[in-house]
């Protein structure tokens, strides 16, 4: 029986020959849960409607609350999942996640070089909300210049700069200086403010800053947050949206999650549709 489209469906959903789809390419690592790195980016590609591949670059064992381990793949077998899904990366944005090691590092870097028109969204994962006593390689510097846009934490942020912030004005600047450092677009996310503060995302690009606000949630800080809100600007940068409102409708689409949660075991998890 064929499903009968929705009045506003986009013609993709309808036909799938209609059209090709928008595409994206996720570099990530893998959650036996689900809820966060590579399996989750490709439900939020598929949520918004973008055709998504993926390569992995680690194995680990994680809960909503714990970081235990992380296995990166081999130089070999991670250089070859790269190759092949090429084709796909060069028509898309390109999200990063957890990379694993500085090796790899380096052959992810090599391979942006020779896709230069790709954007870049990375999320440098230097300290998950679960814990990041796994995390001893060096930050992803190198991979900051190739970058469209970062997205990290605070946690992450004070990592970068060697310093504390505690304040939206502190973050603000925060945002400004690893602009200044780096030279790619920064959306520094504030869930982990204070709570006499409700949070905020800062973006500076091109020397400009722009802040969201929003009331502070029950439900704190949630495991693959972070992975959700990165992929999802990637996806609305492929389906053809500039920058600011990519991330604008991406914070949107992450506030639906957060309106309705996914449940286990006392710990809320995100798996907002469209």
């Amino acid at each position: 029986m064929t499903r009968k489209p929705e009045p506003n469906e986009e013609p993709f959903f309808r036909d799938p020959f209609a059209r090709q789809p928008p595409r994206g390419l996720t570099v990530a690592g893998y959650d036996p849960l689900g809820f966060a790195g590579i399996t989750a980016d490709l439900r939020t590609f598929a949520n918004l409607g973008v055709l998504g591949c993926s390569a992995v670059t680690s194995l680990t064992v994680q809960t909503p609350d714990r970081f235990e381990r992380c296995e990166p793949v081999t130089e070999d077998y991670f250089r070859r999942q790269l190759n092949s899904v090429r084709a796909i990366a060069v028509a898309g944005p390109i999200k990063i996640g957890l990379i694993g090691s500085n090796v790899l590092i380096g052959i992810l870097a090599e391979f942006l070089t020779e896709i230069p028109n790709s954007p870049v969204i990375l999320d440098p994962v230097l300290a998950p909300s679960a814990g990041a006593s796994v995390f001893q390689f060096d930050a992803p510097h190198r991979l900051f210049s190739r970058a469209t846009l970062i997205t990290p934490n605070l946690p992450e942020a004070e990592r970068l700069l060697q310093r504390t912030i505690r304040d939206p004005q502190a973050q603000r600047s925060g945002a400004k200086e690893l602009f200044d450092r780096y030279g790619c677009a920064v959306l520094l996310k504030g869930g982990h403010l204070p709570s006499e503060f409700d949070p905020g995302d800062a973006l500076c690009q091109r020397g400009t800053l722009s802040y969201w606000s929003a009331p502070r949630r029950p439900l704190g800080s949630v495991h693959g947050s972070g992975c959700f809100l990165s992929t999802a600007i990637a996806a609305f940068l492929a389906r053809g949206h500039e920058l600011e409102s990519a991330v604008q409708q991406a914070r949107n689409h992450l506030a639906q999650a957060f309106d309705r949660p996914l449940e286990a075991n006392g710990f809320p998890l995100l798996h907002a549709v469209s």
